[in-house]
């Protein structure tokens, strides 16, 4: 096995226009320890993004269309837990991630890890949906900013070119309040059955659902409830999850346990809103 590990983002960019075909990136390791584990016939092509700070950083900047929160792909999720930008102005992204795993893997697994492994019940997903994120991706021409949708074609299945990686996620900044919830096998160290992220401003609302399929869900008729109040909006959220579930996975084995577990999550929302005063 080789392993290089390029020190600054130009160096990265060297060792994967060099790398021989088959290489993998190594972020947190996280999954590829799984994986290799499973294969231990196999000896990849390493380049390890670890040492790269530009890769986990997280600032504010400008652009033309409005500030944005810049936050780099190998951010881990503990920093995401923790970081008073994200925790600011994205929650739903800072709720995700303390969601993840246990305490050791938060330290070591990344953001831009969790979307290129592109595993269904990725929890940040959802998180990044209803934020309107979009994805920094190098290319060997250089730089493209792409939507979210487009850097998984399926299940445990990037869309992402040889030799194109990503490099930061950019959250678009305003005025809003979001929250992500989940339910997991277990309290800690849980893989999502179903989560669930909402984004609100004014009469506005973006609501996905993930661990569904291989992209988070959208749930129009979630948002179009939420501008109800009281016992009508629970009754209503919990109608439009459970519709959205059963044409996302109709005839599916899970398909009766997932009504029940969505039903949970729209009136653990309600309650995170009621208690935000919204």
């Amino acid at each position: 096995m080789r392993v290089d590990v390029p020190a600054s983002l130009e160096e990265l960019k060297d060792c994967v226009a060099r790398a021989p075909e088959g290489f993998r990136l190594l972020a947190g390791g996280t999954d590829l320890v799984v994986h290799l584990r499973a294969h231990p016939e196999e000896t990849p092509h390493l380049v390890d993004l670890w040492g790269i700070p530009e890769l986990r950083e997280v600032r504010r900047e400008e652009s033309p269309e409005g500030p944005f929160l810049r936050i780099g792909a190998a951010a881990t999720f503990a920093d995401l837990e923790r970081h008073p930008l994200v925790r600011r102005h994205a929650a739903a992204l800072a709720r995700a991630a303390a969601s993840v795993g246990s305490t050791q893997i938060r330290n070591r697994a990344t953001l831009g890890g969790n979307v290129a492994h592109a595993s269904p019940a990725a929890d940040s997903l959802p998180a990044l949906a209803c934020l309107e994120a979009r994805a920094l991706v190098v290319t060997p021409e250089g730089e493209e900013v792409r939507p979210l949708g487009s850097l998984i074609s399926g299940p445990g299945e990037s869309a992402l070119r040889p030799r194109e990686f990503l490099s930061a996620f950019l959250v678009p900044l305003g005025e809003g309040w979001s929250s992500f919830h989940k339910l997991g096998s277990r309290r800690a160290v849980s893989i999502s059955r179903v989560n669930l992220a909402l984004w609100t401003h004014g009469e506005t609302a973006r609501l996905f659902l993930g661990a569904l399929g291989a992209l988070p869900v959208p749930c129009p008729e979630g948002e179009q409830a939420l501008a109800l109040r009281g016992v009508e909006r629970r009754l209503a959220l919990e109608e439009a999850l459970t519709g959205t579930v059963d044409r996302t996975i109709p005839g599916r084995s899970s398909l009766a346990y997932k009504r029940d577990a969505v039903r949970g999550l729209g009136a653990d929302l309600c309650d995170a809103l009621e208690e935000a005063g919204r």
